[in-house]
């Protein structure tokens, strides 16, 4: 009985954390949206707005590092179509903090 609880467990653990993640973005900071990967580590990933908010423009700054709620959050990766159409986007500057870039972080932007 043990063993299929936590099965049950980690299974839900693992729903939690997708649902999140493909929830859109968590916080918006400094004109940047960010995803927050893992509250333990303190790590967030640049996102897409979606389709309910102006797409990034002109020149981006991602810093290494950002606050939300009092709490500093290392910014580690860029999520999967964070630019995608963002026609209007210049430059952008990215730290050494970024591990990743995810699939299509670039897309249609010339």
């Amino acid at each position: 009985m043990k063993k299929s609880r936590y099965g049950i467990s980690v299974c839900l653990l693992i729903v939690l954390f997708f649902s999140r993640i493909a929830s859109g973005y968590a916080f918006v900071n400094n004109g940047i949206a960010y995803q927050i990967l893992w509250d333990e580590d303190k790590t967030v990933a640049v996102v897409n707005y979606g389709r309910d908010v102006e797409e990034y423009a002109g020149n981006i700054f991602i810093p290494e590092k950002v606050t939300y709620d009092g709490v500093e959050y290392l910014v580690t990766s860029i999520g999967n179509n964070a630019f995608r159409n963002c026609k209007a986007l210049t430059s952008i500057t990215i730290p050494e903090s970024v591990l990743s870039i995810g699939n299509d972080a670039f897309p249609c932007c010339i």
